[in-house]
């Protein structure tokens, strides 16, 4: 899999209000978990958009895509791991 940069904004300083800040941080968050989602989909073989079906429960995973969910549920370091050698 293609290594993607997370974008970020740029540092706060220290006249810069918190709640900047915790925008700042909800932004970061939020892209780390679509990289991460992405990620996922790509190593089951389907899309981000099919991902999110599932999470919503308008669709149901295959049965191989079950079982890879049922080891990320036991298992999520052998996920990351396996995830981190396609990188």
């Amino acid at each position: 899999m293609p290594k993607r940069s997370v974008k970020t904004d740029p540092p706060c300083n220290a006249s810069d209000s918190r709640m900047r800040m915790m925008i700042v941080c909800e932004r970061s968050i939020q892209q780390i978990l679509t990289d991460l989602e992405q990620d996922f989909a790509t190593m089951l073989g389907v899309s981000l958009a099919t991902i999110r079906k599932w999470e919503r429960g308008a669709g149901e995973p295959s049965g191989a895509a079950k079982t890879l969910l049922a080891v990320a549920r036991l298992h999520p370091d052998a996920i990351r791991e396996a995830l981190a050698v396609g990188k």
